[in-house]
């Protein structure tokens, strides 16, 4: 039993590689391979400015292109249609990981075109979601989009 939890993050990565090997940014390939724990990653310092900055002009409460809001904890956790966005501990299952390692040009990548997460940002997401995606409950845990940003162009 052991050998299977410390086995199973890494055969999801090379699940998820496999299956889209062509889509994947040759840039995220290290961080999709790396298994080993990173540093603890918190909400407020380390994901809401990504998330703020790269998902909400388009994902927010007032304009969730494609269904998804980024907005809180709630609307981020929800189902989409193409699977959870966030799957605590799972990187690989979650819905918001695997678009965000396609290549810049394929057609599900998130962000749009030209906007791709750099692999810090990748990485920094893929420990978050590894190590449970915690995220405050109050004010803390709110995300509103930048007054003046606009939805990128895809």
């Amino acid at each position: 039993m052991i050998y299977l939890r410390s086995v199973a993050p890494l055969a999801g990565l090379l699940m998820l590689a496999s299956c889209v090997q062509t889509d994947i940014n040759p840039k995220l390939r290290k961080v999709l391979a790396d298994s080993r724990p990173g540093a603890r990653v918190g909400f407020v310092g380390d994901i809401g400015p990504i998330l703020r900055d790269s998902c909400l002009p388009c994902h927010n409460a007032e304009r969730a292109m494609a269904g998804v809001d980024f907005s809180s904890s709630e609307a981020m956790m929800a189902f989409s249609p193409e699977g959870p966005l966030i799957v605590p501990g799972e990187p690989v299952r979650s819905r918001l990981f695997q678009v965000i390692v396609l290549r810049d040009d394929a057609p599900d990548a998130m962000p749009p075109t030209g906007h791709a997460l750099n692999s810090g940002e990748v990485t920094l997401l893929r420990d978050w979601i590894r190590q449970g995606a915690d995220w405050p409950d109050g004010k803390e845990g709110q995300l509103k989009p930048i007054p003046g940003s606009e939805p990128r162009s895809m």
